[in-house]
């Protein structure tokens, strides 16, 4: 196999591996601090290295997986309704997924998250990451 291949076969299992994470256990408690990076900055080199600055400036300590949410403050207030506890599909939001293989892999893209309100609040999230479709 070429090396060319070999990339090709690692980025696949890599998206496969985020796909199970996102559908078995990626729940994750919600903190503002933490998910959020409003705005994202743009340019390759920025994208290359966004996951390993932001997991180190906001000091998180699960280096393995991280989703930052790049929306402003009023959008993602704005998701759970007044004093609501339960579950909400949110609409389609700028998300940055971010998970650990040595280097991180960076999904940007715009996808659902399901959120868990209480009292009007987010409280925890799952990703609704779908890999897949018509090229």
């Amino acid at each position: 196999m070429t090396a060319k291949g070999i990339h090709v076969l690692r980025m696949l299992f890599s998206f496969a591996w985020i796909v199970l994470e996102s559908e078995a256990v990626f729940y994750k408690p919600f903190d503002y601090i933490k998910n959020v990076d409003y705005p994202r900055p743009n340019g390759s080199a920025v994208v290359r290295d966004y996951c390993a600055y932001l997991i180190k400036a906001k000091n998180i300590t699960d280096k393995k997986a991280n989703v930052f949410i790049n929306e402003p403050e009023n959008v993602i207030k704005s998701l759970c309704p007044d004093r609501y506890t339960g579950p909400v599909e949110t609409p389609v939001l700028k998300l940055t997924a971010c998970r650990y293989f040595g280097n991180y892999l960076v999904i940007l893209g715009t996808y659902g998250l399901s959120i868990y309100c209480e009292n009007g609040r987010i409280t925890g999230y799952y990703l609704k990451l779908r890999i897949g479709g018509k090229l």
